[in-house]
């Protein structure tokens, strides 16, 4: 499995291609992108997350940002369906 991120705000900028073995995999490797560009302190409560729970985050702060009311992925599959329906995520074919 192989996606493409591509998301910008004023403070996270993101165009990386993630490759993994299923949807789990894919947002354990965001994970550890976004907490290896994170301060000491993020990085720290980033990786004590689980893949869904940095999912949630993810989605959480999207909502805040952008004042929208996007339900919360029950699994990181449909994190990453979330992702491509709001255009931020796009299935690449290996």
């Amino acid at each position: 499995m192989r996606v493409r991120v591509n998301y910008s705000t004023s403070d996270i900028q993101i165009d990386e291609i993630f490759d993994g073995t299923n949807a789990d995999a894919i947002v354990s490797a965001m994970q550890r992108l976004v907490a290896a560009r994170a301060g000491f302190a993020i990085r720290l409560l980033v990786n004590s997350l689980s893949p869904l729970q940095f999912a949630h985050q993810a989605v959480t702060r999207y909502n805040e940002t952008l004042n929208k009311s996007l339900r919360m992925p029950g699994s990181c599959a449909e994190f990453i369906s979330l992702g491509q329906s709001e255009g931020i995520v796009e299935a690449i074919e290996p």
